[in-house]
């Protein structure tokens, strides 16, 4: 009885690894994003990352934007588990 336990609880530990590794790293937030502000932010010459923060949910991802005749700043949050991306001009 203690082994077919011990393997439900083992096969239980292998299933859960693959959940857990499909919510976005810090990596593919900052590519999701930069992705996402060129798209809708055309024009720049230059798209700067200058900061992302980790929040629970998700990351807090800030750009600066140069543009001939100025900077501007951009924020784009997105959500770790669903993906979903929201951008602020600053």
């Amino acid at each position: 009885m203690k082994s077919i336990l011990f393997g439900l609880g083992a096969l239980a530990l292998l299933v859960a690894q693959p959940i857990q590794a499909k919510a976005i790293d810090k990596n593919t937030a900052f590519n999701l994003c930069k992705i996402e502000v060129k798209s809708e932010y055309l024009g720049a010459s230059r798209y700067r990352l200058t900061r992302i923060k980790d929040r629970g949910q998700g990351f807090k991802v800030q750009f600066m934007l140069y543009y001939p005749e100025g900077n501007q700043k951009v924020t784009c949050e997105l959500n770790r588990y669903s993906g979903v991306k929201t951008l602020t001009a600053l």
